[in-house]
């Protein structure tokens, strides 16, 4: 069985966050912005880029895609456990047969 990173990483982090019930503070026009959701954040710091899919964390300067969201969100080093846990809100095909 292999992975398509390709189309994992196509999916829209904003709509996972909001599908998993992570609302955001702000909607600007180029991103939005959210309290971290994988750590105590009073004040919101967590950026997700509407062009480019991709994640910054001002307070921690750590960035990423949906895999390294995921990684801190789920608290693994385990790809495939977050492709699972992915896959459990998304209509996406993650898994080539």
């Amino acid at each position: 069985m292999a992975v398509n990173f390709g189309e994992i990483k196509r999916i829209d982090i904003i709509g996972y966050l909001e599908k998993i019930g992570i609302r955001p503070v702000r909607n600007y026009q180029t991103y939005v912005l959210y309290h971290a959701p994988y750590r105590e954040d009073r004040h919101p710091s967590f950026k997700v880029s509407r062009k480019k899919n991709r994640w910054y964390d001002l307070a921690t300067m750590q960035s990423g895609d949906i895999i390294d969201l995921g990684k801190m969100m789920y608290n693994t080093n385990d790809i495939m456990e977050v492709i699972r846990h992915i896959q459990n809100y998304t209509t996406a095909e993650l898994v080539i047969r």
